[in-house]
């Protein structure tokens, strides 16, 4: 099982952020829409911190993808990160994993997009 370490920030200027950041000689890999779906039964696994969700997604000229994932509960790293174990693995179909999910008596609980 692997382990995921965490640090997310505010960005006040993404355009600036993303010019230093390639001035340093970083290059952009995903450009698209990315869609999560979070299930949970009776808000179990959030009561625990657990986390069940399919990421989707829709790369610009490219075609869709999904991962479906578990995140354990959260946890800190020795330097104060957020760290907890993951379980992901891809699928090409994400509704069909969805009716899994569901078949097995998961509801959405949360949707979120975002454009990268």
């Amino acid at each position: 099982m692997a382990e995921e370490l965490e640090l997310k920030a505010v960005v006040p200027d993404p355009s600036r952020t993303r010019e230093r950041l390639k001035a340093a000689g970083a290059r952009e890999v995903y450009r698209g829409m990315m869609r999560d779906r979070l299930f949970d039964s009776a808000g179990r696994l959030t009561a625990k911190g657990e986390v069940l969700r399919i990421r989707s997604y829709e790369p610009r000229g490219e075609p869709a993808h999904a991962m479906i994932g578990w995140k354990g509960p959260t946890l800190r790293s020795p330097d104060g990160y957020k760290l907890r174990q993951e379980i992901e693995y891809p699928t090409p179909d994400g509704a069909t994993a969805a009716r899994l999910l569901e078949a097995l008596g998961y509801r959405v609980s949360t949707q979120h997009r975002s454009l990268r």
